[in-house]
């Protein structure tokens, strides 16, 4: 019910027509408030309460799910710097791709601190460039590895 023929010009005439709206509110209104709102109580008390009573989960963190047929090694038996001479023989072009991407990378972000914005675009085109060849790389040297074991 709007009192006002202004559509609020001023803003007693609005506090006064919040006021009397208030006022003129229903019993039904008003009851339907309150039974929202004990509803909405005993929904969450009844989410609480569950909560409470749940078993804990599965899942504990501080030890390893167990796999079948699969047995964990503590450690590998061989050093990092071994280990990664024999990859980088395996398939050289791995790392040679890594260092090339961050190289371009670094690069990338030199130009556009110091503000080059052609440069900059240009090597950020590069390092995607880069970063897809490094993994058409890893790929590759995944398939000839599987058709090695495979012979």
């Amino acid at each position: 019910m709007c009192v006002c023929v202004n559509h609020f010009p001023d803003s007693c005439e609005k506090r006064y027509w919040l006021k009397t709206r208030r006022s003129t509110a229903t019993a039904e209104e008003s009851n339907l408030v309150k039974a929202n709102r004990e509803v909405t109580f005993a929904r969450r008390n009844l989410a609480r309460s569950a909560m409470a009573q749940s078993p804990p989960p599965p899942f504990d963190p501080y030890r390893p799910p167990v796999i079948e047929g699969f047995t964990p090694t503590s450690g590998s038996a061989e050093p990092f710097q071994s280990k990664f001479v024999r990859k980088f023989r395996e398939n050289p072009f791995v790392p040679l791709g890594c260092l090339g991407t961050a190289g371009i990378l670094t690069y990338g972000l030199i130009c556009f601190i110091n503000n080059k914005p052609k440069q900059s675009q240009m090597m950020m085109r590069a390092r995607v460039i880069a970063q897809g060849l490094t993994v058409a790389s890893l790929l590759v040297g995944m398939a000839v590895t599987n058709l090695k074991t495979s012979k």
